[in-house]
This record gives structure tokens, sequence and C-alpha cells, in this order.
């Protein structure tokens, strides 16, 4: 049964004999007792009630010495039991107007096993209302302000001392505390441990999910690094996705440098300019230019910009040929008469550069003067292949070193090709010949070899013919008669042997035909002789000095003999 409402206080004793139990067994470990819910009379107003019971009533009640065992609360040392309550009558309305009063308690009638508990006889319709050892702390709101130290209960008009920790100390705790008071409070401390535990718990769960999670990103991470060792540059195959857009934002951001390099290795790669084996190799010229044009060039272009390749392909050609080391007009430059290479203005500027009209590269000129030199050191790359508008090459009295580039036959606008005073080898490359605007090509002293093909003949554009001072042998091709507006033939110090051909009386543009230093053998052909009657300015030389001559030429037809 619940309380009236104007006598039941809000923390009445349990109300029922199976709670009362309960809580008896909870308690059992405890070895005294004090009085339980008890009150002095002079300053409790309101009861709690217990149930009738047909058992064992004296069960019912909560010993004292149990409670402050269970608080860790030592009972008062001057502490009594006070006299048993005279029983009050109580209304219920649940069962009309009848009245019922409590049986006074006898003196025989006190348990001895507990002697300290309240047993009342129940007859009839009595019920029994132990009187509360002490009212309940009130919420703030219902403090008295003007005496702060007293509790006024909301639905009666006496009032209780109230407790306040902060001022008292353990003695006082276990005089003024109530008894079901330190239970409740035991059991808040157990359910605000447990909560605590749950919290711990969770959090415990979070931090594993945490540092399972900060365990795949640093993994994530580390092999970023260890594949970027082996690759400075990320390799791809095709144009970047946005894959990464969800991976989360813990893992660090990718440098907009390198996003900007990728792109436009990948675009190179796609456009066939460079191979991925080379422009990942963190030590080629191919990889530094990529590096630069993406990082370092303050015209910051990409892939749609018209002359996007060709700036590439010229900073390839700088790396390539040592541009570090020029003599000259490097990115270090500051004297150079034009704009140095690599320099933040159009690479239409660069020194030895040269554009049409729509800023494609024509010409490219490094030849030695007698006021400056250059110093190229390397070798052609395959990227200048690109520069497809190229009409002119001109790299004289260099460093350049490897084989004539067979990637030469793609420049099919080329005019003039000098690479004279360098250190090629080799033989000439077959492409060479399917260049059909060639008028000059100027190979001397070099270190070539092998024999003039007779495709030689194809270049019927040929103006000049430089092959001096390398190691070339065999015979003259017949097909040199085809190249009818040569005018200049340069094939001293090297080891052509045999006949001149006669079929060479036919280029009738010429002006030098320079044959000394050679193993030829026989007579100078007639039809080359009759060219110098008609064109005084025609210069031969052939190995034709002293009594026994290579080669028979009367002064007549050879200007010089050696």
């Amino acid at each position: 049964k619940n309380l009236p409402s104007q006598t039941a206080p809000s923390s009445a004793l349990a109300s029922t004999e199976d709670d009362l139990i309960s809580k008896a067994r909870r308690r059992s470990s405890m070895k005294s007792a004090i009085p339980g819910a008890v009150a002095e009379e002079d300053n409790s107003s309101y009861h709690a009630k217990n149930l009738p019971s047909q058992t064992s009533p004296s069960s019912a009640l909560a010993t004292g010495d149990d409670l402050y065992s269970r608080s860790e609360i030592t009972p008062p040392g001057n502490w009594a039991p006070p006299p048993p309550q005279k029983p009050t009558e109580v209304k219920k309305e649940s069962m009309g107007d009848t009245t019922f009063a409590q049986k006074p308690r006898e003196a025989g009638d006190i348990d001895d096993e507990n002697p300290y508990a309240a047993e009342y006889e129940s007859t009839g319709g009595i019920e029994i209302v132990p009187p509360v050892l002490f009212a309940p702390p009130q919420s703030p709101e219902k403090v008295d302000n003007e005496n702060p130290d007293v509790a006024t209960h909301p639905n009666t008009a006496h009032t209780t001392p109230a407790y306040f920790p902060s001022d008292a100390g353990q003695g006082d705790i276990a005089d003024a505390l109530p008894a079901e008071a330190v239970i409740e409070a035991f059991d808040v401390q157990i359910a605000d441990e447990l909560d605590k535990d749950s919290r711990m718990r969770d959090c415990r769960k979070i931090l594993k999910q945490t540092c399972i999670l900060s365990v795949v990103v640093i993994a994530v991470v580390v092999l970023s690094i260890i594949l970027t060792r082996k690759s400075p540059i990320p390799e791809f195959t095709s144009k970047p996705t946005n894959v990464l857009s969800s991976v989360p934002s813990m893992i660090p951001s990718v440098a907009p440098s390198t996003i900007r390099t990728a792109e436009l290795q990948t675009f190179l790669l796609d456009k066939n300019i460079s191979d991925s084996k080379t422009i990942n190799n963190k030590t080629s010229t191919q990889n530094k230019a990529l590096v630069w044009i993406s990082n370092e060039d303050e015209m910051n272009l990409d892939g749609s910009a018209l002359n996007f390749i060709q700036r590439f392909v010229l900073a390839v050609f700088y790396f390539a040929t040592n541009g570090e080391n020029w003599s000259n007009c490097n990115k270090d430059e500051i004297h150079c008469e034009t704009s140095p290479f690599l320099s933040d203005v159009t690479e239409c500027n660069w020194y030895g550069i040269t554009c049409n009209e729509d800023d494609e590269i024509v010409g490219i000129n490094f030849a030695e003067t007698s006021e400056r030199s250059f110093n190229l050191d390397g070798t052609l790359p395959r990227e200048m292949a690109e520069l497809s508008h190229l009409k002119s090459l001109v790299f004289t009295n260099n460093k350049l070193k490897g084989e004539i580039p067979e990637w030469f036959g793609h420049l099919i606008k080329l005019e003039t090709i000098d690479l004279y005073g360098n250190e090629f080898e080799g033989k000439l490359p077959d492409s060479l010949f399917s260049l059909f605007n060639l008028k000059e090509i100027s190979f001397g002293r070099n270190m070539l070899a092998g024999t003039l093909s007779t495709k030689i003949g194809k270049l019927s554009n040929l103006e000049e013919l430089s092959l001096e001072n390398n190691w070339f042998s065999g015979t003259l091709p017949n097909e040199l008669q085809r190249l009818q507006n040569l005018t200049d033939f340069f094939a001293f110090d090297n080891l052509f042997s045999g006949a001149i051909p006669e079929e060479l009386g036919s280029l009738v543009s010429l002006k030098k035909f320079y044959l000394d230093g050679n193993n030829f053998t026989g007579k100078m052909p007639e039809s080359i002789c009759l060219l110098r009657t008609k064109n005084q300015r025609l210069k031969i030389t052939v190995d034709c000095e002293g009594d026994s001559p290579e080669v028979q030429c009367s002064s007549s037809c050879c200007t010089e003999c050696y």
C-alpha cells in the first residue's frame, strides 16, 4: 500500500514484506544492529507505513547497525534507542471512516533476538505505522531561505533539520543521517560506479576502434613512402581519378605540387613524349625536367597549353646536355645576351632558340664562335623528336656523344643538321636518308664509321655533305650523282678506298670537292676535270702528290695535291 499523501514522506521505507526481506538478505553479513526506522518524537512530523503481515512483522524493519555497517559510519557511543512512540490514529480512505488504533507495546513483546526492532500486534484492521527517523533532504527550491538549516516537507507544516555534509564530522553524520538515506546514498554510489564502468567500457571500445583505424592509416602512409622512395614521382598509366576523395580526412593530404607533377607526368605518358621507365628514374634528365616544369617553372603551364610540350622538351635537352655546366646562358647566367635557358619568359626568347610567327620552335643553335662557347656535354634526348617544326639543329664544337639519333627521321622539316666537332660515333642511321628537305649535313670531326649508304641519293635537295675527319670506309656510292644541288662535298681524312666514281662528273653545282687523306686509287675522272674547266672556282683536292701518287691528277684538274 502507499501512504496517504498527507503523511507519506518522499523517502518512505519499503512498503512490502518481500522488499524488506530482500534488503535484510543483502545485509545478512552485518554483525550488529542499531535502531532503525525510529525518530525522536520532538523533531519528527511524518511517518512511513508498513503493510500488515501475517508471518513475521518483526523482520520487516531494517536494523540500524546494518545501515551503519553498510554506509561505513560508526554509531555514536552515547546513542540509545528512544522509547516507542505512542500509536497514532490513521484514517484509511479505502476502508471508509474506520479508524485503527495501534496496540500499546508491552514489555513481554520485545524480540530477544532483535531487541531494537519495534514489534506490534495486528488485530483486525489495525495497521502498523512506525515513526520515521529523519525527514529526507529537500530539493534546493524547498529550502527555507530565512532558515537554510531547516528543510520543509512539501506535504506538512512540520520542519526537520537539514543535513549538510560539509559542515559535519563523522560523528555528526551518524547522529544526523537517516538510515534509509544512507542506504539510498550507498545504492546511488553503486549506481554511479556501474555507470562509470559502463562509460569506461564505452571509452575502451572507442579507443580500440581509434587505434585500429590509426594502425591502418599509418600502414597506408608507410607503404606510400616506400613506393615513393622507389619512384620519386607516382607512376600512373592513366589519368588520376577521384578515388582519394573518399579516404578519411585523417590521412595526410597529398601536396599540391605532387598532384600537379603526377598530372603532368600522366599527360606526357599518354602523349608518348617520354617513357615510364626514364621519367620515373630520379636521376634521369626527363625526371629533372618534369620536376622543373611542374614545381619550379614560373610559367606554370599545363598540358592544355600549346607550348607545354616544346617547353618540356627544351628542359629535357638542357638537363641532358649538362646545362648546369654550360659555359654560357645556363639558367643561372646573368650576362646572357638574351634570356638564359629555363628563365621565366617564353622559351622562344631563350638563347639559341628560334621560333616562327606561331611561337613554334624552328631552330636550335649552339654553335661555338670566336666570342662564345657553350660546352654542351651529353646526348641528344629522344624527346627532341617532338619538335616537329624544327628546321635547323646546330651544335658545332661541343661535347655531344652517342650515335646519330634514329629519331632524326621524325623531323621531316629539317633542313640543317650540324654536329661538327663533337664526339658522335657509330654508323649513319637509315632514317637520316628520309629527310628529303635536308640541305646541309655536317658530321665532320666526330668518330663516325661505316660506309656511306646508297640511300644518300634520296637527298636530292642536299647542298652540303660534310663527312671529314671520321672513320668512314668503303667506296663512294654512284648514287651521289643524284645530288644535283650539291655544292660542297667534304670527305677528306677518312678511310674511303677504291676508284673515284666517273658519275660524279654530273654534279654541275660543285664548288668544293675534297677527297684527300683517304685510300683512293686510280685516276681522277675526266668528267670531274671538265667541271673545272667550266667552273674555275671549283676546288678539287686529292692524294696526288709525289712521284707515285695514289691518285693521278693533273695540275689543271686538281687545285691541291696531298
